[in-house]
């Protein structure tokens, strides 16, 4: 009796230790159901505190960094009123502190940029952007204990792309939804001078963040897709995705995904006839479905196309290629802002806006040392990275979309990062069970 007890509670053991996709989905479905609530009434907001703080403090981390992808997209939306701070963030933080206490170990390499990051930025901008300095932090420590972390890419990529369509959904709703409604500005555009139309962002509020993370999602499915580890739901998501996606008429998102369809292209080539046909079959399945669902938002930026002056980089670039031109002649004009930096969140006072490209952003912010320093905490943290088995895909689509888009600060970077890094992961394991493929 004695023998058969302790071999209950070792196979209970095993398997609250064992990652359970049902488990995900059951949560995912639940939080949903709440946050559905919480847009009619704002009771239901301290229901899916409760929940979602139990939940992520009693789940293993293996099964909260999926939820977290799911949550994702849905941040926007999960605080009390406008200017508190997300219960995502709360959530994030919850999981990076598991992550600490279940190892309790770091390389040197790894804290040591960690805090010159965090001493830096204190003598940049003092206790202002502590906020800011502590959630980067974090990012670096979530991407290095994820490296001795057994977490399922699939089902992750699964979830945030389930919670990108299913915000997306709620957003097309929203005049329906008075919560939603004020959590979520609507964003319009000006078409040959006269007309104004629509532009969809999803419940993030601004078309250019909305849209990399369907870019993301998209790569990431693509990727996993090459590898023969997608699920057939993830064929759903890249007919969806792009349909939000084209809602948003954002010209980067369009550049970038000619270029993911382009990539797609060559690597169906390379899985041969299979590949090929599946490739064909979901790309005339999704222009139906893109005509019917979005027939007018393609409709208007061809029309804007159409209607830049190609030989008027300004006009092409929509404006960015002056503000470009603006931060870098104030990183030239002054060598110690281009050295030490301006300080996080900050904007060039004569342009008025953000950099609007990352690399900027983060030599105006940081200067050459502070970007050394966040590069180098970056790379020790997510330590050997394989861009091998497609995974090079989503790696230069983000770094082609950072350059239209100033992402330095923005707290999704950090999962972007993630996704890559579960990918380079899987194409480690895939590379060291066949040598030769790539």
């Amino acid at each position: 009796m004695e023998n058969v007890l302790t071999n209950a509670k070792v196979n209970t053991f095993d398997k609250e230790n064992t990652f359970s996709p049902k488990y995900v989905g059951l949560m995912c479905a639940l939080f949903f159901a709440l946050i559905v609530g919480r847009s009619l009434n704002n009771t239901f907001f301290l229901a899916f505190a409760a929940v979602s703080l139990a939940v992520f403090v009693l789940s293993s981390t293996k099964h909260c960094i999926p939820m977290l992808l799911f949550l994702l997209p849905f941040s926007t939306l999960l605080k009390s009123n406008l200017n508190a701070i997300s219960l995502f963030t709360v959530l994030f933080f919850i999981v990076v502190v598991k992550l600490v206490f279940s190892h309790l170990k770091i390389e040197v390499g790894v804290l040591l940029c960690i805090a010159l990051f965090i001493v830096y930025n204190l003598l940049l901008s003092g206790l202002g952007q502590l906020t800011t300095m502590v959630t980067m932090a974090s990012g670096v420590l979530m991407l290095y204990y994820l490296r001795s972390e057994d977490i399922d890419a699939n089902s992750s990529i699964t979830a945030f792309s389930f919670g990108i369509c299913l915000s997306s959904v709620v957003a097309l709703f929203k005049e329906s939804l008075p919560i939603v409604d004020a959590f979520v500005d609507d964003t319009t555009l000006r078409l040959n001078g006269t007309d104004f139309v629509s532009r969809f962002s999803g419940l993030q509020g601004n078309p250019n963040y909305y849209t990399i993370d369907i870019i993301l999602a998209l790569s990431a499915i693509i990727v996993m897709m090459y590898n023969r580890k997608h699920r057939p739901i993830n064929t759903v998501f890249l007919v969806l995705l792009p349909v939000f996606g084209l809602m948003s008429l954002s010209k980067s998102f369009l550049i970038t995904l000619v270029l993911l369809i382009a990539c797609w292209f060559v690597l169906s080539i390379r899985q041969g006839v299979g590949g090929m046909t599946r490739f064909v079959f979901i790309a005339v399945v999704g222009m139906a479905i893109a005509y019917y669902m979005a027939y007018d938002s393609i409709n208007a930026s061809l029309l804007r196309f159409m209607g830049d002056d190609t030989s008027s980089l300004e006009q092409v670039t929509t404006g960015r290629s002056d503000i470009w031109m603006d931060y870098v002649e104030a990183l030239l004009g002054d060598f110690k802002m281009l050295f030490c930096g301006n300080g996080l969140n900050t904007v060039l006072e004569t342009a008025g806006k953000g950099a609007h490209n990352t690399y900027l952003e983060s030599l105006f912010s940081l200067g050459i040392f502070g970007s050394t320093i966040l590069l180098s905490a970056i790379g020790f943290a997510i330590g050997k990275i394989s861009l091998k088995n497609a995974v090079w895909v989503p790696f230069i689509l983000l770094l082609v979309r950072m350059f239209a888009i100033g992402i330095l600060t923005y707290d999704n970077l950090w999962f972007y990062l993630l996704i890559l890094v579960l990918l380079s992961k899987e194409s480690i394991e895939i590379q060291a069970e066949s040598p030769l493929r790539v």
